[in-house]
C-alpha cells in the first residue's frame, strides 16, 4: 500500500453550503411543524412528564442500569453530557473521569485503556488489553474496533476495578460500555448539523419507525463527520524533480535558504536531488469517518411471559491521513561546561540534537523550530562569557541542557509544524451484527442470549519517525473477524435470594503484514544501494472461554452479600514469519492458560438514600505473544497477570436528591504485571513488546460528587488520587560499551535495567474534573445553558523510567524529566445552548481547549529520538439540532 493523495476533499466553501442547506431545510421543517406542537403542548398540560424530553431505557431492559450494581464504583455518561463535551468516541471521555486514560497514539483504530493504572500500551493488532470493552453488550476484543463512534447513544459506562465474578470478559482492570438508542415503538426523528474550526463538517441523525403497533419497531441512526488537519507540514509543496536544485553543502542546519537542495532539512548529499516527494499535503492530523446502525426490535407475550428481541446491524468507515506527531533527537554529545571535554567519563546524551539518523551535530536532520531555539540560546549566552579554550565547547555544554529541559517541558516553539517526507493513510471497513434475545418468564427467571459478530479490514502507512528522512516508516495492513456468543439467566428465589449463571464464548483470527523501512547507507562516492526493509507477517487464532455463577441474599431489608465466580480458559495460536534482505524466519507457537476469578461484596443500606459496601475481587489477564521477533531474539511471550483487588466506598444521595456523593477507596496488588517496553537492543532496531514486571501495588480514592443548590443549575465534581509503584521490575538488555573513541573498541554486555520503585506509566497522582452549567428559563422565548468544563490531570509519564527514556549504557537516565511525559496541565472548554420554547431546536457554540493549552497525548522513545502525539489545539464549533 503507497500513499494516495489523489482524493480531493471537500472545499470549505461546498461544505459551508452543504450546512446551510442543512439548517435551513430545519428551519423549514419547523415552521410547519411549530402549530402542531404548540396543540400537542396544551393537550399535555396536565401531563407530570409534560416537561421531560425523553425517558430512556439502556439495553433491552435496563442493561445500562444494572451496570451499576455490577461493580462498586460506576461512572455514567448520559446522552446530554456526551453531546456538551463533544464526544466522538470514548476516547474523548478521559478527561473528564478519574483515573481513566485513554491513549490513541495519533490513531484511532489503536487505542489504549487504562483504569485505575491499570492497562497496557500495546498498540500492535494482536493486543488484548486490561480493559474489557463492550458496544451494546458485545464485547470487542480488537484494539482497532474498540473506539468506535459515538453517535444516536443512549450512554456510556465506565466500571472502575477487576471484573471477577460476573458476565463480562475477564478483565483485570475493569470495563467500558457503551449503549445505542433503542426503539422505543414511537415516531422519533432527529438531524444535527455542525460547522467549527479547520473545517470541521458533521452531521448526526436518526429515525425511529413503529411497524407494527407497540410490537416491532426500527431505528436507523448515523454520523458523518470530516475535519482538515491541524499540523502543516513543512515538506509540502516540495517542487518536482525536473525544478528542484542540487544539494550544494552549503550551511548544516537545515534552515530554509541556507541549503536550497534541502527542502525541509532532510539529508542529502551533495551534487544530488532531494528524495523528498512531490505533491504532499500542507496540512496532516485530520479526520475523517462515518458510521450507520439499524436496529431492530420486537417484543411479543409468550405462555408464560415476555419476549424482547433486537437486531442490530452497523458498520463504520475511517479514510483519513495517519496520525504525526513531533521528533527531538538524542543523539548529541554534551560537552562539560567546565572544561568543554567530551571524553568518555563526561559523555551524555541529551534531548534536542540530530534527529532520527544520529551523527553529529547537524549532520542529519533538525526541526527547524529546535535549531532556532538553539540560535536563541547562542546569542543569549554568548561564548565571550566562557573562558579560553575550548570556549565553543563550554558554551555548547551550557545552553544544550537548558534546551534539552525546554523542550521536554514545553516542547518546541511550534509544536503544530513538523517536517514529514511520507504522509501515508489510514483506512478502516468494519462492520458487525448481534442479536440479543430476553426472556421474562412467570416464574421470576430471565434468560437473555447475544450472539455477536464483528470483522475489520485496516490499512495504515505512517512516518513513526515525524521525519523528513526514512528512518522508521511502516506500512501495516491487517484484518480480522470475532464471533461471540454469551448467555446468562437469573432466578429469583423468594423475597431474599437471586441466582445467576452464564457463560461467554469468543472465537478471533487475525491476519497481519507489516513492512519496516529503514534508510539507504549513504556512500560517500554517491552510491546508494536499495532501500533495506523487513518485513513481518503473522496471524493469531484466539479461543475464549468463561462460565460463571454468582447469588445475591438479602438476609435483611439493610444487608446484602452478593458473591461470584468465573472460570476463564484462553488458548492462542500465533504463527510469525519475519523476513529481512539475508534470510526469512517462520515460528509457529501455541499455549493456553486458564484461571478462576472471583468477587465478594457486602452492602449496607442504613437508609434509604445511604449505602456502604466492602469488596473483595480477584482479576486475571491471560498470557500474550509479542508480534516483535527481530535478527537477534525470536517469539517471546508474557505470562498471565493476576490481581487482588480490596475497596471500600459509599453511594449516597441527600436533601432529596440535591446533593449526591459517590467515593470510592481501594487497594491492588498485582502479580506477574504485564507491561509494555521497548527493547533497545544493541545490533537491533527498538522493538515494543509486552513482558511480566513481577510485583506491583495499586492504591487511591475516587470522588464523584452531583450538586444541584438551585434550580435549573448542576455542578459536578471528579476526583482521583491515584499512587502506583512496580515492587519488583528488573528489565535485561543488551548494550555494547564503547572502551575508546580512537581507536573505536566496543565490548557486549548485559544491562540489567532496575525500575522498582517507579510509578506505573499512564498514571497521573492527580486528576480533577469539573462541570457547571445553569439553565435560565425564558418564558416563551425558550432557554438558554451556559456550561464550563474543565479537568486538571497531573504530571504522567508514558515509559516505566518515569519519563526518562532509555538508559544508557553506563546505566544512568540521561533525558530530562517530562521528556517521554507530560508535565500537570489544564483544559478548559465552554458551550452556550439555546433551545426553542418545545425544544424541538437547539442551537449551540463551543469552545474546547479555551486556552489553546499545548500538551503531549502521547510520548515514546525510540533510542536516536524521542517522538511524542500533541493534543488537539483551540477549536469553536456551531451546532443546530432539530427534533421531531
Amino acid at each position: 500500500m503507497s500513499p494516495n493523495y489523489s482524493k480531493r476533499p471537500p472545499s470549505a466553501r461546498e461544505r459551508s453550503v452543504h450546512l446551510l442547506v442543512a439548517m435551513a431545510l430545519l428551519l423549514v421543517i419547523d415552521a410547519v411543524a411549530l402549530p402542531v406542537s404548540a396543540q400537542q403542548s396544551d393537550l399535555d398540560e396536565d401531563d407530570p412528564f409534560a416537561g421531560i424530553e425523553e425517558m430512556v431505557v439502556v439495553g433491552n431492559a435496563t442493561a445500562g442500569l444494572l451496570d451499576m450494581g455490577d461493580g462498586g464504583s460506576v461512572l455514567a455518561f448520559d446522552s446530554n453530557e456526551l453531546e456538551a463535551i463533544g464526544a466522538e468516541d470514548i476516547g474523548d471521555l478521559a478527561a473528564f473521569t478519574p483515573n481513566l486514560e485513554i491513549r490513541t497514539a495519533g490513531s484511532a483504530t489503536a487505542p489504549t485503556f487504562f483504569i485505575r493504572g491499570v492497562g497496557l500500551a500495546d498498540y500492535n493488532a494482536n493486543a488484548s488489553g486490561s480493559v474489557a470493552i463492550y458496544q451494546d453488550d458485545v464485547p470487542i476484543n480488537s484494539p482497532a474496533i474498540q473506539l468506535g463512534t459515538l453517535f444516536d447513544t443512549s450512554g456510556v459506562n465506565v466500571l472502575r476495578g477487576p471484573q471477577g465474578g460476573t458476565s463480562s470478559r475477564n478483565a483485570s482492570g475493569g470495563g467500558i460500555k457503551t449503549y445505542s438508542r433503542q426503539p422505543q415503538f414511537e415516531w422519533d426523528a432527529y438531524l444535527r448539523a455542525v460547522y467549527g474550526s479547520y473545517d470541521h463538517t458533521e452531521f448526526e441523525g436518526a429515525l425511529e419507525v413503529p411497524l407494527l403497533d407497540d410490537r416491532v419497531g426500527a431505528r436507523f441512526a448515523f454520523r458523518f463527520a470530516e475535519r482538515d488537519g491541524w499540523t502543516r507540514n513543512g515538506c509540502a509543496n516540495a517542487p518536482g524533480e525536473a525544478t528542484r536544485p542540487l544539494a550544494t553543502g552549503r550551511g548544516n542546519t537545515g534552515l530554509p535558504g541556507e541549503d536550497p537542495g534541502r527542502i525541509c532539512g532532510e539529508r542529502t548529499l551533495v551534487g544530488r536531488l532531494s528524495e523528498v516527494p512531490a505533491g504532499l499535503p500542507k496540512w496532516v492530523n485530520d479526520s475523517g469517518n462515518w458510521a450507520a446502525r439499524a436496529l431492530f426490535r420486537y417484543r411479543d407475550t409468550i405462555e408464560n411471559g415476555e419476549m424482547d428481541w433486537l437486531l442490530n446491524l452497523h458498520g463504520q468507515r475511517r479514510d483519513q491521513f495517519s496520525g504525526l506527531g513531533q521528533t527531538a533527537g538524542t543523539n548529541i554529545r554534551v560537552p562539560d561546561v567546565d572544561t568543554g571535554s567530551v571524553d568518555l567519563p563526561a559523555l551524555q546524551n541529551s534531548l534536542g540534537g540530530p534527529g532520527p539518523g544520529g551523527g553529529n551535530a547537524g549532520a542529519f536532520y533538525r526541526d527547524r523550530d529546535i535549531i532556532r531555539m538553539e540560535q536563541a540560546l547562542r546569542a543569549q549566552f554568548p561564548t565571550s562569557l566562557f573562558s579560553s579554550p575550548r570556549a565553543g565547547r563550554k558554551q555548547l555544554g551550557f545552553i544544550l541542557p537548558i534546551l534539552a529541559t525546554t523542550l521536554a517541558r514545553d516542547l518546541d516553539s511550534d509544536p503544530f509544524r513538523g517536517d514529514y517526507n511520507r504522509v501515508g493513510k489510514e483506512l478502516l471497513t468494519a462492520w458487525g451484527a448481534s442479536l440479543k434475545g430476553q426472556f421474562i418468564l412467570d416464574n421470576e427467571l430471565e434468560i437473555v442470549t447475544i450472539t455477536g459478530f464483528e470483522r475489520y479490514d485496516r490499512g495504515q502507512d505512517q512516518d513513526v519517525d515525524f521525519s523528513p528522512e526514512v528512518v522508521f516508516e511502516a506500512e501495516r495492513e491487517d484484518d480480522a473477524w470475532q464471533a461471540t456468543q454469551e448467555i446468562r439467566f437469573t432466578k429469583t428465589l423468594g423475597e431474599s435470594l437471586t441466582i445467576e449463571g452464564g457463560g461467554l464464548a469468543l472465537r478471533e483470527e487475525l491476519d497481519v503484514l507489516i513492512n519496516n523501512f529503514r534508510p539507504n547507507p549513504v556512500d560517500p562516492l554517491g552510491i546508494d544501494p536499495p532501500e533495506i526493509f523487513r518485513t513481518r507477517e503473522y496471524s493469531q487464532k484466539t479461543w475464549n472461554l468463561g462460565a460463571y455463577a454468582r447469588f445475591e441474599w438479602s438476609p435483611r431489608e439493610t444487608l446484602t452479600v452478593d458473591a461470584g465466580v468465573r472460570y476463564n480458559w484462553e488458548k492462542k495460536n500465533f504463527v510469525y514469519t519475519f523476513v529481512e534482505p539475508t534470510r526469512e524466519r517462520t515460528t509457529l507457537t501455541s499455549n493456553d492458560w486458564d484461571h478462576p476469578t472471583y468477587d465478594v461484596r457486602l452492602r449496607f443500606d442504613p437508609t434509604e438514600d445511604v449505602q456502604l459496601y466492602m469488596k473483595f475481587t480477584r482479576g486475571w489477564r491471560s498470557g500474550h505473544f509479542n508480534a516483535s521477533a527481530n535478527s537477534l531474539v525470536n517469539v517471546t511471550a508474557a505470562s498471565p497477570e493476576a490481581v487482588n483487588s480490596w475497596e471500600v466506598g459509599t453511594q449516597s444521595t441527600f436533601f432529596g436528591g440535591g446533593l449526591s456523593i459517590n467515593a470510592s477507596a481501594f487497594y491492588y496488588r498485582y502479580e506477574d504485571l504485564q507491561i509494555f517496553v521497548t527493547n533497545a537492543d544493541f545490533g537491533a532496531l527498538p522493538e515494543q513488546e509486552v513482558r511480566n514486571a513481577e510485583d506491583a501495588q495499586i492504591y487511591g480514592v475516587e470522588l464523584d460528587v452531583i450538586a444541584r443548590p438551585i434550580e435549573g443549575m448542576r455542578l459536578v465534581l471528579n476526583f482521583g488520587w491515584l499512587e502506583t509503584e512496580f515492587l519488583d521490575f528488573v528489565n535485561p538488555r543488551f548494550i555494547s560499551i564503547q572502551e575508546s573513541i580512537s581507536p573505536p573498541v566496543s565490548t557486549d554486555a548485559r544491562l540489567d535495567e532496575d525500575f522498582s520503585g517507579n510509578r506505573l506509566p499512564n498514571t497521573p497522582r492527580f486528576k480533577l474534573s469539573l462541570w457547571a452549567e445553569y439553565r435560565w428559563d425564558l418564558d416563551r422565548l425558550g432557554s438558554i445553558t451556559p456550561t464550563y468544563f474543565s479537568s486538571w490531570t497531573d504530571d504522567v509519564f508514558f515509559d516505566q523510567t518515569e519519563g526518562r527514556g532509555f538508559v544508557n549504557e553506563n546505566g544512568q537516565l540521561f533525558l530530562p524529566e517530562h521528556a517521554v511525559g507530560q508535565k500537570a496541565y489544564w483544559v478548559h472548554n465552554l458551550r452556550l445552548t439555546y433551545k426553542t420554547p418545545g425544544e424541538e431546536i437547539e442551537v449551540g457554540f463551543s469552545v474546547r481547549n479555551l486556552t489553546n493549552e499545548v500538551y503531549k497525548a502521547f510520548a515514546f522513545n525510540a533510542r536516536e529520538y524521542v517522538g511524542a502525539f500533541i493534543g488537539a489545539p483551540r477549536m469553536f464549533f456551531g451546532d443546530i439540532t432539530y427534533q421531531w
